[in-house]
């Protein structure tokens, strides 16, 4: 057996961000139990087309930071779609995983052909909470702030929350569902989605961010979440604690995803083997949606979100 020590890269964006610090988090916890080296890369969005609107225009810049990953330095990458990739569709985000072929590549979030992957599985998770919403709250008018079209977790998220609802007996309303950007700044889209139907009586957020956008809405016009109107997320960074009251959501845990890459990783490395593995996500209820007296759904024997060094939750 070699006695090279690796060097794996990270591709990824927004380090403000709570799911990417997560993520990096995960990731440099693997590499120190593995004893390996590691390079993060922190770029922005790749051809944000709307963002925030002070910042977005000069992400390109950031994103120049990518291109310094070399085969002769670097022994595989671990490239966070969901992040970096959020503004591409898929022939734009195959065409960039394409510039850097001759290094191996472990793709998080999303899938795609020839690229091993390490994916949420966003069903199980997010058809709770609607279900709970539905069958717990009876709540019958649910609208949906997705991600942006073409974005293929945003796309696996929306197909949740339709075929839910149709098993539920629950007309789908094109209406009552709005394209996002995964970022809080979506507060006008809430804001119109409210003004034309007034007798919404949920709100479905497809991640965190976007319900923080929410929230500001809800606030400001005076309607009180999880009384007035329930509210979910997706993802439980951080951020859904903090909110005020705390966020119902899905546990898609970053941490985690990013502790698992490492391992796979290496694996391709070794192996030279293709596959794609799915973490679970889990519903976690806290006061946004209606529900009181709600234990605090936070484990401090388990902060770093890691579950353990085997593959437990990998399906």
């Amino acid at each position: 057996m070699s006695d090279k020590r690796f060097t794996i890269g990270l591709f990824i964006c927004h380090l403000d961000n709570d799911y990417a610090y997560d993520i990096c988090k995960g990731v440099d916890y693997a590499a120190k139990e593995l004893d390996v080296n590691l390079v993060i890369f922190p770029g922005m969005y790749i051809d944000a087309a709307y963002n925030d609107p002070a910042n977005a225009k000069y992400d390109y810049q950031y994103n120049s930071v990518f291109y310094y990953a070399k085969p002769e330095s670097i022994d595989a990458l671990i490239i966070s779609i969901g992040t970096i990739g959020t503004f591409l569709d898929d022939a734009d985000t195959i065409a960039f995983l394409d510039r850097f072929k001759d290094i191996p590549i472990l793709t998080l979030e999303s899938e795609y052909p020839g690229y091993p992957s390490l994916i949420i599985d966003s069903t199980r998770g997010l058809k709770d909470v609607i279900n709970h919403l539905i069958y717990e709250h009876h709540k019958k008018h649910i609208g949906f702030i997705s991600g942006r079209q073409g974005n293929s977790d945003a796309e696996e998220r929306l197909e949740v929350y339709k075929s839910t609802l149709e098993e539920a007996g629950l007309p789908v309303q094109e209406d009552l569902i709005v394209y996002g950007n995964f970022s809080e700044y979506c507060e006008d889209l809430v804001e119109a989605l409210l003004d034309s139907h007034p007798e919404i009586d949920a709100l479905c957020f497809a991640n965190d961010q976007m319900a923080l956008g929410g929230y500001n809405v809800l606030k400001r016009r005076g309607i009180e979440i999880g009384k007035d109107i329930a509210v979910t997320g997706f993802d439980d960074v951080p951020l859904a604690m903090a909110l005020e009251p705390a966020l119902t959501t899905v546990r898609a845990n970053a941490c985690e995803l990013g502790y698992r890459s490492v391992y796979e990783t290496i694996s391709l490395i070794k192996t030279g083997k293709t596959t794609t593995s799915r973490l679970n996500s889990a519903m976690i209820i806290r006061e946004s949606c209606g529900c009181s007296n709600v234990m605090n759904s936070f484990d401090s024997s388990k902060e770093d979100g890691i579950t353990g060094k085997t593959k437990t939750g990998l399906t």
